[in-house]
């Protein structure tokens, strides 16, 4: 290495697991890598909520431990398994990497685990260790097992959020933590037994090439979990050198890491703290957390986690048979998405006002005008009588359907315009010009190039990035607009209408988020994907 020793930053005890909280003299199969100095915990798998607390487990003994941020210690689940990593869904829920049960998803609404996903086909798979989830809800994770040099057979797999689960890497030397660059084009693989952490390209396709050593080290086990800042700075962990290894995007060095207590076995990070500038460390085998204050964000904000129920029993979790047709599981099964009574009973009363205020409209005359884009019940006496009787219609039936491809280059091409409300490319008949000049003209309509929302981005740079960092009360908007545009669309039968407007799971994403959403959260930061809908035209 010809780059200076990086400075040396020791970390401070944050909590530890008190005695009474342990499973002493409580017998368990598991050993791991640790056989003589394994006792009574092993912590590892971090991740911190938008409320602060942290979300812990014990892998020899089925448990998932939350620590508040005034250091109040609460078992929240237990069930016959054997966890290693935690990640925050989209819809609030937490997804496990369990060597024992694989796949798991835990609903804390009701603190109950259910299996996601448990094998590939008819293969079971090795021994899950960690996961990740991206901004379009896919789950990346390791099928760690005991693969090594002497076995390359570990895998790298991201499930879809539609259900598909792809192959990323099938040669892995022991794949254990993971994690997306802050632009998500990356992904850094730890190979524990190769002591190295593997960089591969993500195409827009979901295939990689190119894949190479980001990382190479020594020791007797290798990198372990992994965290990245929003600079793009690379958090290794090391146990058996006691160290979280830190290295800036091209792999040089800028700062080790290492124990404030007399234990080394620095297992896995993750940030967290009111801005987000902590990084919180598990000592697996001394039972603690341990902490560093660092200069910059995390690239990812704090998920917001379903409210949690009181502490259930312990989880006797289901058998599985060698049989897969006898197996409960067999196809992924994403978490039922729950709502509380006052706000379904708000719903109900929303929707129910909507439809009562359409019906006298339409029997009531007006004399107000209608918009050269509206077309009134008087000119098509259909549109009443089929809402009277309550008949449906696909509203795409008997259209055709443009896009604008896949890029940027390709969307000018064909003549698309970037709509700032909807973040995606448009053909040109779906272009609401109206609705986004209102937003574009008053100026408060913002897009930022970092999560600190301090660089604003003109129109044409929103259209030529990725991704973009908006408020969630932009996001609130985007969706009250996108409801507004689709009563229209339906209410006035128009002749072109786009692919967003007429998508189910945006409408559901939608509905979701607004329910989920709290007052204090509308100025926080909220990733924006820019995408290229389609149009359907009726000639």
């Amino acid at each position: 290495n010809f780059y200076p020793v990086p400075p040396i930053i020791q970390a401070e005890l944050y909590v530890r697991i008190p005695d009474d909280m342990r499973c002493l003299g409580k017998d368990t199969e598991w050993r791991g890598g640790f056989a003589r100095q394994f006792q009574h915990i092993f912590l590892e798998g971090p991740v911190v909520d938008n409320l602060g607390d942290l979300y812990i487990v014990d892998v020899p003994y089925g448990r998932i431990l939350r620590i508040d941020p005034g250091k109040t210690i609460t078992v929240v689940a237990t069930w016959d398994g054997e966890p290693n990593g935690l990640a925050a869904t989209h819809d609030g829920h937490l997804v496990i990497a369990d060597y024992k049960q694989r796949i798991l998803s835990f609903d804390p609404s009701n603190q109950k685990i259910k299996p996601l996903i448990t094998r590939r086909h008819l293969e079971r798979f090795k021994g899950p260790n960690d996961l990740i989830v991206d901004s379009q809800g896919s789950i990346y994770f390791t099928d760690q097992g005991q693969s090594g040099m002497t076995d390359p057979t570990g895998k790298v797999y991201r499930l879809l959020a539609g259900g598909k689960l792809e192959t990323i890497v099938e040669n892995g030397v022991s794949p254990n933590g993971l994690v997306l660059s802050p632009d998500e084009k990356f992904l850094f693989v730890a190979m524990t037994r190769s002591n190295q952490v593997w960089r591969l390209p993500l195409h827009s396709d979901g295939t990689t090439t190119k894949a190479g050593v980001f990382f190479q080290s020594f020791g007797n086990a290798g990198p372990d979990g992994l965290a990245i800042d929003e600079e793009g700075s690379l958090f290794i962990c090391h146990p058996s050198l006691g160290s979280v290894f830190v290295v800036d995007s091209n792999g040089i060095p800028k700062a080790r890491i290492v124990s404030g207590t007399s234990g080394i076995n620095l297992t896995n990070c993750c940030f967290g703290g009111p801005e987000n500038k902590t990084v919180f460390i598990t000592d697996s085998l001394e039972g603690n957390v341990q902490k560093v204050n660092w200069h910059c964000r995390g690239a990812r904000s704090q998920p917001r986690l379903r409210t949690m129920a009181s502490t259930p029993e312990y989880q006797p979790f289901l058998k599985y048979s060698d049989d897969p047709a006898a197996e409960e599981t067999s196809p992924p099964q994403h978490p039922v998405k729950r709502r509380t009574t006052v706000l379904s009973h708000m719903l109900v009363f929303v929707a129910t006002s909507l439809v009562w205020g359409v019906v006298v409209f339409l029997i009531v005359p007006s004399p107000m005008p209608t918009s050269s884009t509206q077309v009134s019940a008087s000119t098509h006496p259909t549109i009443l009588e089929n809402h009277l009787a309550g008949i449906r219609h696909n509203v795409t039936s008997g259209k055709r359907l443009i896009n604008c491809g896949n890029s940027t280059e390709e969307a000018k091409a064909q003549g698309c315009k970037y709509d700032i409300l909807l973040n995606h490319w448009v053909p040109g008949p779906c272009f609401d010009k109206e609705s986004v000049d209102e937003y574009r003209d008053d100026n408060s309509w913002g897009a930022f190039s970092d999560i600190n929302m301090t660089h604003r981005l003109t129109i044409d740079e929103m259209s030529n990035r990725d991704f973009y960092w908006t408020s969630i009360r932009d996001h609130i908007n985007h969706c009250a607009i996108m409801w507004r545009r689709q009563f229209y669309v339906l209410f006035d039968e128009r002749r072109a209408m786009d692919t967003v407007v007429t998508s189910p799971g945006h409408t559901e994403h939608c509905s979701q988020y607004l329910m989920d959403v709290t007052e204090g959260m509308f100025k926080e930061p909220t990733k924006t994907m820019r995408g290229f809908a389609g149009c359907w035209i009726k000639d």
